[in-house]
C-alpha cells in the first residue's frame, strides 16, 4: 500500500509539474517598452554628444514599436521590431534581445541589443542617411528623466 501512495503521490507530482505553464523568454520589445535612456554617442568623423531615446509600444508608426531619438542633429521616430533568433531554416521572429529600427521617410536605421533586463543599451549603431551618410555608434543606460521633446 506504501508503493502505491508512493507512487501515486510521484505520478501527480509529475503531472502537476508539467502542468505548469512555462515563462517565455522576454524578447527586445518587453525589456524597452516605453522606457526612456540617455546614451553616448560618437559619430564616424570623431565627435560625441548625449541624446535621449524613447520606445513606444505599441508604436505610432511601427505595428510593433518606435524609438523616438532626441539630440543634436538626431531627432526622428523609427519603426522597430525584435531580430529573429535561431538560423534560417527554423527562424523564430521578434524573439531576440536585439532590436533593429528603420524609417521609410529619411532611410535612417538603428540597431542595438537590450540588456541588463532593461536597464541598458549595448551595441547600438545609427545610420544617418543624410549628405554624407554618417555611422554612429550609441550605449544607453535606464533614465526615465531623459527629456523628449
Amino acid at each position: 500500500m506504501k508503493q502505491f501512495l508512493a507512487v501515486a503521490a510521484l505520478t501527480f507530482a509529475l503531472v502537476a509539474i508539467a502542468a505548469v505553464p512555462k515563462a517565455q523568454a522576454q524578447n527586445c520589445q518587453d525589456l524597452l517598452a516605453n522606457n526612456r535612456y540617455r546614451c553616448q554617442v560618437k559619430t564616424e568623423l570623431g565627435s560625441q554628444f548625449e541624446a535621449c531615446l524613447q520606445f513606444s509600444s505599441p508604436g505610432s508608426l511601427s505595428s510593433k514599436f518606435d524609438m523616438i531619438t532626441e539630440g543634436p542633429e538626431f531627432q526622428t521616430t523609427l519603426e522597430c521590431e525584435c531580430k529573429a533568433k535561431s538560423d534560417f531554416n527554423n527562424p523564430k521572429f521578434n524573439q531576440s534581445i536585439e532590436f533593429l529600427c528603420g524609417n521609410e521617410q529619411y532611410g535612417d536605421a538603428a540597431e542595438g541589443k537590450a540588456g541588463g533586463h532593461g536597464k541598458r543599451i549595448t551595441n547600438g549603431q545609427y545610420f544617418f542617411n543624410s549628405t554624407p551618410d554618417l555611422s554612429y555608434i550609441f550605449q544607453c543606460t535606464l533614465d526615465a528623466t531623459c527629456q523628449i521633446h
